[in-house]
């Protein structure tokens, strides 16, 4: 597999000679761990959070752009007070900028991000092995 450095040199070359915009993917799964007590929570959050970077630099290394509606993880630990449900608004209006959506788990906020994703028309894929198979069109 190639290194994020190769990727990105490729990328750029292959993007300023097509003079196109490349592929951003929309990358979906567990965020909120369920059944956890609160000590506990932050932690296995964490987890989810890093799974998803994890993911995301798959993505990255097929060539494609991720979006890692996750990282809202430390935005939150850092804002002085609770978003509360804005964070589903915010992550619905990325998955509303990209080309293509990816849920590589089960969950029930994925499941409603692939709903909408259904309904902007996305292509939908449900592993980055998957996802490796996609031929943008155009």
């Amino acid at each position: 597999m190639p290194t994020v450095k190769e990727v990105e040199a490729k990328l750029r070359s292959e993007r300023r000679r097509a003079g196109e915009r490349g592929v951003v993917v929309y990358v979906a799964g567990p965020y909120t761990p369920y059944g956890a007590d609160t000590h506990g929570s932050p932690r296995l959050t964490y987890i989810n959070v890093k799974r998803a970077i994890h993911v995301g630099l798959a993505v990255l290394k097929l060539g494609f752009y991720p979006v890692i509606p996750h990282l809202s993880y430390f935005v939150h630990l850092e804002a002085p007070e609770d978003f509360g449900t804005f964070y589903y608004e915010w992550d619905n209006e990325l998955l509303k900028r990209c080309d293509v959506f990816l849920k590589y788990d089960l969950s029930r906020g994925a499941d409603a991000e692939e709903e909408l994703a259904k309904s902007l028309g996305l292509p939908i894929f449900h592993s980055v092995e998957e996802l490796a198979t996609y031929e943008p069109k155009g």
